[in-house]
């Protein structure tokens, strides 16, 4: 099977344990990296475009069915600044993640790495059960013409992560399965390519403290003045809400800044 079906793609874990991938498919260089990055708080906030190892490197398992889908559609990347390390593809443009973000180090971000642009959880895709499958319960055309993931969503299977979905106000936390944090990479890489969806990028650490500082000044000076003109709360009020405005609007056009630190 894996000879004969020319886009059928294999896994292999890249990083700290390796695992090899299916033979056939290495040969026939139909492999793609598996692997996720956590962030300190152990959520998956980035995704893996290329992985390294000994000098070898892969395409994530997220992007490598992107890049062959967009291929047939006549997309392809082109350098923007090769020293940069950034790309176009269709109308995305992709700077990776240098370590110079937010609250990430040099040492966080090996390899090519982005921000995710979460799509949603499993329920945002198509899906349907390996009992479907085999009971022949498939609807007719479903999967003619898709990028379509195998994995597993089984808690026992152990193949789950937190996520920025994760955290709950009213609902117990809930993580999400790995094949659908590749998926909405895939899903990420096809939207900007094809549609224009935005790409997140992260303040660098100076505009990031300037931020952070300017807010921080601007509340212990109401807070000050709180003790002489009571009409300070509202306008402490209006600053945060302000914060929080200002930070969902970034992130409407792709920009990860500070709201609670």
């Amino acid at each position: 099977v894996f000879k004969s079906t020319p886009n059928v793609i294999g896994i292999e874990k890249v990083a700290g344990d390796a695992i090899a991938a299916p033979p056939v498919l290495k040969k026939l260089d139909r492999v793609a990296a598996s692997d996720l990055v956590l962030d300190t708080d152990g959520k998956v906030r980035r995704s893996m475009i290329l992985v390294g190892r000994n000098g070898v490197f892969r395409e994530g398992l997220g992007a490598k069915p992107a890049l062959m889908y967009l291929e047939k559609e006549g997309i392809k990347l082109q350098v923007v600044d090769a020293k940069k390390k950034i790309y176009q593809l269709g109308r995305a443009v992709f700077y990776p993640l240098t370590g110079n973000e937010g609250v990430y180090n040099k040492g966080d971000t090996g390899g090519y790495q982005i921000l995710l642009n979460y799509r949603g959880e499993l329920e945002r895709f198509p899906n349907i059960s390996l009992t479907d499958v085999l009971e022949n319960r498939i609807p007719p055309g479903l999967m003619r013409d898709r990028i379509v993931f195998v994995g597993a969503t089984a808690p026992s299977l152990n193949d789950l992560f937190q996520t920025p979905y994760t955290s709950r106000l009213f609902e117990a936390p809930r993580l999400t399965p790995g094949v659908v944090i590749h998926a909405n990479l895939t899903s990420q890489m096809l939207s900007a390519a094809l549609d224009g969806r935005p790409m997140l990028r992260a303040w660098p650490k100076v505009v990031n403290w300037v931020w952070i500082f300017f807010w921080a000044g601007s509340s212990t000076t109401l807070g000050l003045m709180w003790l002489r003109h009571k009409w300070t709360a509202i306008a402490i009020i209006l600053a945060g809400i302000s914060i929080v405005i200002i930070g969902y609007f970034a992130f409407l056009t792709g920009w990860w800044i500070p709201v609670f630190t």
